[in-house]
């Protein structure tokens, strides 16, 4: 995207378009939403109402779909704890990784939000360090019992804004607009950061 704004700082409207388009183009499936905002503005800086108006309607439904996929990873993360905790008595594990380790889930790539850029490991997820936030260590299934508390959230610096997904301790998964709002999320982030 600053590829595109540098050129038409520059004057370079083509250029700019031609970027963006590349960047499209490179990985057409997960396509940085953001791709299509910057489009959508510049299109509108050109008065090209149309073309403004489709790329807006792309990024929505591109920054959607991403929220929709990072609330699955979440509900299949929360599958995979459900099988653990019913193989070992109640018990929690104590990071994500042992769902990939003792394959509660066969892919690495279920523990990567789609709205990351970064890629995730074994050894990220044993520390805690992964795209997803896991509040399960040391902990047994009677701690979380009446399932209104989260299992895990989203990182918080994944999303614009303060948007995250929750992973609640019954399996269900909400989208959060603001996680200020969850203040038993916001007192488990606080001892998670200790």
């Amino acid at each position: 995207c600053m590829i595109g704004f540098a050129y038409i700082e520059k004057g370079g409207f083509y250029k700019a378009e031609a970027s963006l388009k590349k960047a499209l183009e490179i990985d057409s499936n997960f396509a940085d939403a953001g791709v299509h905002k910057a489009l959508a503005e510049l299109y509108r800086s050109r008065g090209l109402v149309e073309d403004a108006e489709r790329e807006a309607r792309l990024y929505k439904s591109k920054s959607n779909t991403v929220k929709v996929t990072d609330a699955s990873n979440l509900k299949q993360i929360g599958l995979g704890i459900f099988m653990y905790m019913n193989d070992h008595n109640g018990e929690l594990p104590d990071n994500l990784a042992a769902l990939i380790k003792e394959e509660y889930i066969s892919s690495i790539s279920v523990f990567r939000s789609p709205a990351s850029d970064k890629d995730v490991s074994i050894e990220m997820l044993e520390q805690n360090k992964g795209d997803y936030v896991y509040f399960g260590k040391g902990r047994s299934e009677a701690f979380f019992s009446g399932g209104d508390l989260p299992f895990a959230v989203t990182r918080l610096d994944i999303f614009p804004g303060n948007f995250v997904n929750i992973l609640f301790s019954d399996g269900h998964v909400e989208a959060c607009k603001d996680y200020h709002d969850n203040p038993v999320l916001m007192n488990l982030l606080g001892k998670e950061r200790e």
